[in-house]
């Protein structure tokens, strides 16, 4: 596999209002501020929903960990996360909900492991976003819609600005690298793939085509029905 890919839209998209909905469930008492001051201005938090059992820093996706991730309370509040997440076939480790506020921002840096070459990556779903919300990596700024599926390299230097009035959401889920993400991140994949990839999905519907463009294609699993749509 490539190590140079930086970033790549997923051919799944999600309900926005529903995931919104979930966000919404909790207090602003209940946003833990996030654990690496040193790299943000302002107030960037998190929840989170797949963690170590019994960690000092629920948010800090310890890659040394000892313990396998596992559900949180939080998890048990959301209603359309836990199929969100049942419709990406791959292992996931930590999954948080992670918050910067209007007017917040964090600094140019990299993360470290979070590579395809890795075996592990990170996958962001945008929330709550805004068109005055600049997220940059390796100088370039990568433009997000709320509920698309995003693979970014964190392993690449990056930065977010949020200069608008609004806190932008997202939902980040780092999985495990397997032949689903693999073919996709090789460009190998297709939205068949994408869609017909978790044994968990009790029914997709064919895609129509309109013009020369192919329609979203509505998945369904166990948990929800219509959790999320499929992007030729």
């Amino acid at each position: 596999m490539s190590a140079t890919i930086s970033r790549l839209r997923l051919p799944l998209v999600f309900d926005r209002e529903r995931l919104q909905a979930d966000a919404a469930v909790f207090s602003a008492a209940e946003w833990t501020a996030h654990f690496n001051r040193s790299v943000y201005a302002g107030d960037w938090s998190g929840i989170a929903l797949r963690a170590v059992p019994g960690a000092n820093v629920a948010l800090f996706p310890d890659p040394s960990a000892k313990l396998a991730f596992a559900d949180t309370a939080a998890m048990q509040k959301m209603n359309y996360i836990p199929a969100v997440l049942d419709a990406i076939p791959c292992t996931k480790n930590s999954v948080r909900l992670l918050k910067l506020a209007a007017g917040s921002s964090i600094r140019r840096h990299r993360d470290y492991y979070l590579g395809p070459e890795d075996g592990e990556v990170r996958l962001h779903v945008p929330v709550r976003t805004h068109p005055d919300v600049e997220f940059v990596l390796d100088d370039e700024r990568v433009p997000m819609a709320e509920g698309e599926l995003w693979f970014l390299n964190f392993n690449h230097y990056h930065s977010v600005d949020n200069r608008s009035g609004v806190d932008r959401i997202h939902l980040v889920i780092d999985c495990v690298v397997n032949d689903w993400l693999r073919q996709l991140l090789e460009g190998r994949g297709s939205w068949r793939q994408a869609c017909l990839g978790s044994p968990r999905a009790a029914r997709i519907a064919r895609p129509t085509t309109v013009g020369r463009k192919r329609s979203l294609v509505s998945i369904r699993t166990p948990r929800s029905p219509a959790v999320c749509r499929c992007a030729a």
